[in-house]
C-alpha cells in the first residue's frame, strides 16, 4: 500500500517519512504532498543549494557557484566557505578578490599577492605592494626588471641590463653570465672585449683571437699574438703569402712573388712547383727559376722552348744548346749576315760587306743585286763591283757618273768607255779647255802650257787673248803677242817699258817708236 515497499517477504516495510513510493527504505520514487523529491529522497522542504522545480515537482541542484537559487539563478552566495560574491551583472556567484574560478562550488585561492587571477600561475592584477611580473606578483621585481609604480607591475628592463633603473638606464651589468660591462657614457651595459652585442642578453662570443667585433665571423681588431687577415677573422699564423704585421695586428700582403715573407719585399720562401720561383740570397725576392720569366704576378710564364732564360714570351736572354741567341729570340740557324759562336752560342754579326762568313770573320758569299759586292779568293772579302766603291757600310756606294772604278764619290780611278778622267778626278764625256782627251788611257791629259786647245799631238788648236798670246801658223803653237815675252807659263808676261820685243824682263830687242835701243833696254 501507499507508504511501503515490498521486501520479499510477507509483510511489507514502511517507506522513508514522507515517502509515497520507494523501492527500499532509502530509495523514494514519489512523495506525498508537502514533500519534494531531491536525491531518491523526500524532504518537507529542498536542501542547501538545491531549489524546487515546480514543473517536475522535485528538487534541482542549483549551479556550482549558488548557495541558494531558483529556476533563474543564483539568490544567495557564501563568502565564508565559497569565497564567492554576488556579481552585479549577472545571478551568479562569481570568486571574491583573491580568489579565481576552478568550476566547482569552492573558489580557488590566487598565489600570495594576486588580487585577481585565472588560475593558480595566472595573476590578472596584484594586491598593494606586490609588482605584476608577467602572470605572476611578486613583492619585489626580479632581476633584469624594475618597478613601475604607476602600473604597479615590473617592467623588463633592456636586454643588456641586469638591473635597472627604467627601461633606458642600467644600473648593474652581469659580467659572469651576460659578459658585459658598465658603459658611463651611455649608462648601458656592453659586451666585454671579446664579445659582440647579438642583441639578447647575454653576449656572443667572437671568434679565436678576435678582441672587437661585429659578429662572430666579422673581426674588427685582434688579440695580441693574432692578426687580422682579409676574411675578417684572427690567426696566430697568417697564411702563405701574408706577413704578420705587428703594428697593426693585420696579416699585410706579400710582394706577388714571395710564398712567404718577413716584410713587403723581403721573401723567406718561395715555391718552385707552382710560381716556378726560387729564392735570390742576395735580394731576398723569389725570382724565376731558369725557363721562365716575371710578369709581375705571383706565377712564373715559360719561356720559349728554344730559351734557357728569357725576359718575356718574345724576348731571350740565353738558349739551350743547338739554339742561338739572335734579336731577342734562340734560333736553330743564324740568318743571313750573322754567324753561329759556339762559345756564347749567340748569333754574331759578320764583316760589313759579307752576306754569309764563317765564325773567323771571312766571307763566303757576298750579294751582287743587294750591296753590289762580289767575294774576293785572296781576300775572302766582298769587295764592290766595277762602278761602286766601299763607304765601309753594308751596300756598296756607287761612284760618280763615268767611273768604271773609284774610292769615293769624289775619287774615280778609271772611267767608262766615252768618258775620261779629269785633274778633278772626276770622269767627264769631254775634257775641258787647256786639256785635250787621251783616248788609250781615257784621261784628261794637260795641253802645252800656251795652248787654249790643243791636240792628242799637244798641237795647239787655238789661242786665247787673255794669255796675250796669238797663233803661230809655222809652229801650230800659241806665241807671246807684241810688248810680251813667252815665260813658259800659261800667261805672257808684259816687256819692259817701251819695249815692243824682249825675250825677258831684261832684255829687250825691239823698241816702241820715239825710244831707242841701247844694252838691251828701252829709252827715250
Amino acid at each position: 500500500m501507499v507508504g511501503y515497499y515490498d521486501n520479499g517477504f510477507q509483510k511489507c516495510l514502511a517507506c522513508r517519512a514522507g515517502c509515497s513510493k520507494c523501492v527500499n527504505y532509502d530509495i523514494c520514487t514519489s512523495c506525498f504532498a508537502s514533500y519534494s523529491l531531491y536525491d531518491q529522497l523526500c524532504y518537507n522542504s529542498c536542501p542547501a543549494r538545491t531549489f524546487f522545480d515546480q514543473l517536475a515537482l522535485f528538487c534541482q541542484r542549483c549551479p556550482y557557484d549558488c548557495y541558494t537559487c531558483n529556476s533563474k539563478g543564483c539568490l544567495s552566495c557564501n563568502g565564508t566557505t565559497d569565497f564567492r560574491i554576488m556579481s552585479a551583472t549577472s545571478a551568479r556567484c562569481i570568486p571574491q578578490v583573491g580568489y579565481y574560478e576552478n568550476l566547482t562550488t569552492v573558489a580557488a585561492s590566487c598565489n600570495e599577492g594576486c588580487a585577481a587571477c585565472t588560475s593558480a600561475s595566472q595573476c590578472t592584477s596584484c594586491s598593494p605592494d606586490y609588482f605584476m611580473i608577467g602572470i605572476m606578483c611578486y613583492k619585489s621585481c626580479l632581476a633584469r626588471s624594475f618597478q613601475d609604480a604607476k602600473t604597479k607591475t615590473c617592467q623588463q628592463c633592456a636586454y643588456d641590463c641586469y638591473t635597472c633603473a627604467n627601461q633606458n638606464m642600467c644600473l648593474s651589468c652581469n659580467a659572469t653570465t651576460d659578459f658585459r660591462v658598465f658603459n658611463n657614457f651611455t649608462g648601458r651595459c656592453i659586451p666585454m672585449t671579446g664579445y659582440y652585442d647579438s642583441y639578447v642578453a647575454t653576449a656572443a662570443a667572437c671568434s679565436k683571437g678576435c678582441s672587437n667585433c661585429a659578429s662572430a665571423s666579422n673581426c674588427s681588431i685582434c688579440f695580441s699574438g693574432y692578426y687580422l687577415f682579409s676574411d675578417n677573422l684572427c690567426y696566430q699564423n697568417c697564411p702563405l703569402r701574408y706577413f704578420s704585421d705587428n703594428s697593426s695586428l693585420t696579416c699585410k700582403r706579400c710582394s706577388y712573388d714571395c710564398l712567404s715573407c718577413s716584410r713587403l719585399s723581403v721573401c723567406q720562401a718561395c715555391s718552385a712547383d707552382v710560381d716556378f720561383r726560387q729564392l735570390d740570397n742576395v735580394t731576398l725576392r723569389c725570382v724565376p727559376m731558369v725557363g721562365y720569366y716575371d710578369i709581375n704576378q705571383t706565377v712564373c710564364i715559360k719561356c720559349p722552348a728554344t730559351c734557357f732564360t728569357c725576359v718575356s714570351s718574345t724576348s731571350c736572354v740565353q738558349c739551350n744548346p743547338g739554339s742561338y741567341y739572335y734579336n731577342s729570340s734562340c734560333v736553330s740557324v743564324c740568318p743571313m749576315r750573322y754567324f753561329a759562336d759556339q762559345n756564347s752560342l749567340t748569333c754574331q754579326r759578320c764583316p760589313y760587306d759579307c752576306t754569309y762568313c764563317t765564325s773567323s770573320g771571312g766571307c763566303t758569299d757576298c750579294s751582287l743585286t743587294a750591296d753590289f759586292r762580289m767575294l774576293s779568293n785572296l781576300t775572302n772579302r766582298c769587295i764592290p763591283i766595277n762602278g761602286y766603291y766601299d763607304n765601309l757600310t753594308q751596300v756598296s756606294q756607287a761612284c760618280p757618273t763615268g767611273c768604271a772604278t773609284c774610292t769615293s764619290q769624289y775619287f774615280c780611278s778609271a772611267c767608262i768607255v766615252g768618258y775620261f778622267l779629269s785633274s778633278s778626278n772626276l770622269c767627264q764625256t769631254s775634257c775641258p779647255l787647256r786639256m785635250f782627251a787621251e783616248t788609250l788611257g781615257q784621261t784628261c791629259q794637260f795641253c802645252p802650257y800656251d795652248c787654249y786647245t790643243c791636240d792628242q799631238k799637244g798641237l795647239c788648236l787655238s789661242c786665247t787673248s787673255n794669255d796675250y798670246r796669238v797663233w803661230d801658223n809655222y809652229t801650230f803653237r800659241c806665241i807671246a803677242q807684241d810688248k810680251f815675252y813667252d815665260n813658259y807659263t800659261q800667261v805672257s808676261a808684259v816687256c819692259p817699258v817701251y819695249c815692243s820685243l824682249c825675250t825677258s824682263s831684261t832684255s829687250c830687242q825691239k823698241c816702241c817708236n820715239g825710244s831707242y835701243l841701247y844694252q838691251a833696254q828701252c829709252y827715250l
